[in-house]
């Protein structure tokens, strides 16, 4: 198996966001038109189908959540468009892919952005990842184990990197993540974890897509500010984090 690729960005929000965005500029526009063609297909969307327009529409209902949620992270983003041209709604829509697909599968928030009727045969298929956790009292040599499958799109595996961030103003991180993407899994220097688990549900909704929260918890110094993000967030969708 081939190593993981690393990046190294640091300095402020949008210096941050530009780094990356230069460094992986033909990736990130490779997977976010990808991203946002996979958010049109029924596959991904519990059956939904949605054109290019409603799905756009739909990310934009969701960037003033991020706007209040994150206004760092967004800079950084504002960053990553203006070193590849690519839209910040886009480039959010990508960040936010498994929650994004969760407010298009929503069949009440699809139509506020659709001219046709939601067709009776358009339904959920409630996929998802798969998580565990064992205890150590129950492991033979008493020790914890936690472990989860990743269900993301196949075709998203090359674009696979650990993001190394160094902020001017907040604690250092590391993230596995993809390319043009802010953080997925990671710990940061004070020791605060974060995985995740993801379910496709029928209940999505205009708000903040998990892998900001991921970040702004990895900006925090304790697991109790942690914490207090994640129960502070309007997730999108129906991500677990851990």
């Amino acid at each position: 198996m081939a190593s993981m690729r690393v990046l190294t960005v640091s300095g402020s929000s949008f210096e941050i966001g530009y780094t990356h965005g230069r460094a992986y500029a033909k990736e990130i526009g490779e997977l976010t038109e990808e991203r946002l063609r996979l958010s049109c297909d029924p596959f991904w969307t519990g059956g939904q189908q949605a054109t290019l327009d409603e799905v756009l529409a739909l990310g934009r209902t969701c960037l003033r959540y991020h706007e209040a949620f994150a206004p760092d992270l967004m800079e950084e983003m504002r960053g990553m468009a203006e070193a590849t041209g690519i839209g910040v709604n886009e480039l959010v829509i990508m960040n936010g892919f498994t929650d994004f697909v969760d407010v298009v599968a929503n069949p009440n928030v699809l139509s506020r952005h659709r001219r046709r009727p939601v067709m009776p045969g358009e339904a959920i298929d409630g996929g998802g990842c798969t998580a565990f956790i064992v205890d150590g009292s129950a492991a033979a040599d008493g020790r914890g184990y936690i472990g989860q499958t990743w269900d993301m799109h196949a075709t998203a595996t090359p674009y696979v990197l650990l993001l190394d961030v160094r902020p001017e103003d907040g604690p250092a991180l590391m993230t596995i993540t993809i390319t043009g993407c802010v953080g997925m899994i990671g710990m940061n220097e004070h020791g605060v974890s974060v995985g995740i688990n993801n379910l496709l549900g029928a209940d999505g909704r205009p708000g903040v897509h998990w892998v900001y929260v991921v970040r702004k918890m990895l900006a925090q110094r304790t697991v109790g500010d942690a914490l207090a993000v994640l129960s502070g967030a309007q997730l999108s969708g129906r991500t677990t984090i851990c």
